[in-house]
């Protein structure tokens, strides 16, 4: 009897982890770690994306030069790992390596949208 409590308290701290994980991915981050564009190095575009919705919306328009820039220094795939601790997304990121010009954009910002999907049905089921 006291195994199947172990193991129940087990299942529930790995759902609360898991919830909390997600909402951690979900969060909107205060501006100073949000993720700011730049063309190269100190050629900002201005533009800071402070969730992975902002993101995902900023890469539709953003200077396709500034997608190049990051991409090659891994920043995006940096930024998704250690702001939001979403390992999954960050490894579908830079998967996304083979990809040039508006295929790059467009498989990038696919990317973005399917996960934040994905995490929000765990939300609804949790």
């Amino acid at each position: 009897m006291r195994e199947n409590n172990l193991k129940t308290a087990t299942v529930s701290r790995k759902n609360t982890l898991s919830n909390q994980l997600v909402q951690r991915i979900l969060r909107i981050v205060p501006y100073q770690e949000g993720f700011r564009f730049a063309r190269g190095f100190g050629d900002y575009t201005g533009e800071v994306a402070t969730s992975l919705e902002d993101f995902a919306e900023m890469l539709k328009t953003v200077d396709p030069k500034s997608i190049d820039f990051h991409m090659e220094r891994h920043d995006f795939e940096k930024w998704v790992h250690v702001i939001f601790g979403d390992e999954d997304l960050a490894q579908r990121i830079n998967r996304r390596a083979v990809f040039q010009g508006e295929n790059l954009r467009s498989e990038l910002r696919m990317a973005v949208i399917d996960r934040l999907d994905e995490l929000r049905k765990m939300l609804k089921t949790a």
